[in-house]
C-alpha cells in the first residue's frame, strides 16, 4: 500500500489523536490479563476475558490513529464478550453451537438468561450494583451513536471540515472516550469477579497471606478506584460469592513474610530459615525439599523441579556469567553426559539428583562437599515417595483439563 503524507487539512485522510496516558492505560489493562481464573470448569473463560483485554488495547490504539469510531465499536465489543463469556460458562452444552456462529447469541438473550440462570450475577445486576449497571447501559447507548453515526458529531467529513472544526473541538472527543474506556475497563474487570472473586479478594493483604500461590493476580488498589470506584467495589465485597470466598479463605493460617515470599514468588533466604520452619507445615513437598537443600549447602543459587517449570532462587547470588533459567523437556541433560554430580555450569557447578520419576537440578557456586552429598541423598531417600505422588496428582489434574478442552474444541 502506497504511503501517503500527512496533511492535517486534508479531509481525504484520517487523522491521528493525541490520547494523553494512552500507555498507562494500555499497562492498566494487565489488571485483566493477569486475572486468569484457576476454576477448573470456568478456564475456557479466560480465553474470553484476554480477547476481551485485546479489544480494550485495540480501542485505545484504533484511536490513537483518528478511527474513533472504530475504537468505540472495539470498546463495545470488550464489554459484550466478557457476558458472552459469562453465558457460556453457565451453558457449556452449547459452545459448539456458538462456535459454528448459530444464531440465539444476541446480546439481549444472553443477559435474559443470565438473569434466569446465574445467581451471582442475578443479585449484583439487579440488586447490589444495579445503579452501576445501569449507568454502564447508559454510557453504551452513548457510544453507540458514534458507531452508528448518529449526529454530525461523529462523521469524519464534519469533523475534518472548515467549519466543522470550530463546532466539533477534538478535546471534546477526547475526553468522552477517556470517560467511556474508563468505564469499559471496569466493566470487564466486574464480569471477571462474576466467574469467581480471587482478583478482589486477593486484594486484601490479609487475604493473600492466606493462600497458597495462584494463577490469579490480585487488582491493585489503583486500579480499583481508577476504574471500578472503591465505592462500587464495596458493595461488590458484600455480595454472597465474595463473602462465601472470604470465609473459606479466611479460616487458614496467616504466612510470615519469608515463608510469603516462598510460596507466591519462590524465593527462599538462607537469612529467615528459622521463620520458614516455624510454618514448614505450610509449604508443599517441593518447597521443603528446596528449603531443605539450602539449608545444608550455604552454595546454591537456583533449586529446578518439572525440567525447569518450577525455580526456587536463593538469596546466594549465582557467580556464573547466565543466570537466566530455561525450561523443557531435557534442557539441562548435556550438562550430565559424563556424572550428575558438580558438573561445570556457565562459570558455577550444577548437579542432579533423580528422586524416582523427577529430576532436581540444584544450581551452585562451588563443588559439592561429601557431607552436603550425604545430606542431600538423605533427602531423597526421605522425600521421593512424597514427591512423586504430588507429581502424580499434578498431572492428574492437567490430564483432566487437556482432556476437558479437548471434547469442548
Amino acid at each position: 500500500m502506497a504511503q501517503i503524507e500527512f496533511n492535517e487539512f486534508d479531509f481525504r485522510k484520517v487523522h491521528p489523536i493525541k490520547l494523553p496516558f494512552a500507555e498507562k492505560y494500555i499497562y492498566d489493562v494487565d489488571n485483566i490479563f493477569y486475572a486468569d481464573t484457576g476454576l477448573l470448569d470456568a478456564r475456557q473463560t479466560n480465553m474470553f476475558f484476554q480477547e476481551a483485554g485485546r479489544m480494550l488495547i485495540n480501542a485505545i490504539n484504533l484511536f490513537c490513529d483518528g478511527y474513533f469510531d472504530c475504537a468505540f465499536y472495539s470498546l463495545r465489543q470488550s464489554f459484550e464478550i466478557s457476558v458472552t463469556s459469562l453465558y457460556l460458562n453457565e451453558n457449556k452444552s452449547i459452545i459448539d453451537k456458538w462456535n459454528k456462529k448459530q444464531s440465539g447469541f444476541e446480546q439481549h438473550t444472553m443477559v435474559k438468561s443470565l438473569k434466569e440462570q446465574l445467581e451471582d450475577y442475578k443479585e449484583l445486576r439487579e440488586g447490589l450494583l444495579k445503579p452501576y449497571f445501569e449507568k454502564l447501559r447508559s454510557i453504551m447507548e452513548k457510544m453507540n451513536k458514534y458507531i452508528h453515526k448518529q449526529g454530525f458529531s461523529t462523521m469524519y467529513t464534519m469533523r475534518y471540515s472548515f467549519e466543522g472544526r470550530k463546532i466539533y473541538k477534538e478535546e471534546q472527543l477526547i475526553k468522552f472516550f477517556t470517560y467511556c474506556l474508563k468505564a469499559c475497563i471496569g466493566a470487564v474487570a466486574i464480569w471477571r469477579i462474576v466467574i469467581d472473586p480471587m482478583p478482589a479478594l486477593l486484594n486484601d493483604e490479609t487475604i493473600f497471606r492466606k493462600t497458597r500461590e495462584m494463577i490469579t493476580e490480585p487488582y491493585s488498589d489503583e486500579f480499583i478506584e481508577t476504574y471500578i470506584g472503591n465505592d462500587i467495589f464495596e458493595l461488590y465485597k458484600q455480595s454472597t460469592l465474595y463473602k462465601e470466598y472470604y470465609q473459606y479463605f479466611n479460616q487458614y493460617e496467616e504466612q510470615n513474610g519469608a515463608v510469603f515470599y516462598l510460596i507466591h514468588y519462590q524465593c527462599i533466604n538462607r537469612n529467615n530459615l528459622d521463620d520458614i520452619y516455624k510454618q514448614i507445615h505450610l509449604l508443599d513437598i517441593k518447597e521443603r525439599i528446596a528449603v531443605l537443600f539450602i539449608t545444608f549447602s550455604e552454595h546454591i543459587a537456583n533449586i529446578i523441579f518439572g525440567n525447569g517449570l518450577f525455580n526456587f532462587t536463593s538469596n546466594i547470588v549465582f557467580k556464573g556469567d547466565d543466570k537466566s533459567i530455561t525450561y523443557g523437556e531435557g534442557i539441562y541433560d548435556n550438562y550430565f553426559k559424563e556424572h550428575d554430580i558438580n558438573q561445570p555450569y556457565k562459570g558455577g557447578f550444577i548437579s542432579r539428583f533423580k528422586f524416582k520419576n523427577e529430576n532436581v537440578i540444584v544450581i551452585h557456586n562451588e563443588l559439592f562437599l561429601a557431607e552436603e552429598l550425604s545430606a542431600f541423598n538423605l533427602i531423597n531417600e526421605k522425600c521421593a515417595d512424597y514427591l512423586q505422588k504430588e507429581n502424580d496428582n499434578f498431572n492428574r489434574i492437567i490430564d483432566e483439563y487437556t482432556n476437558t478442552n479437548q471434547q469442548k474444541m
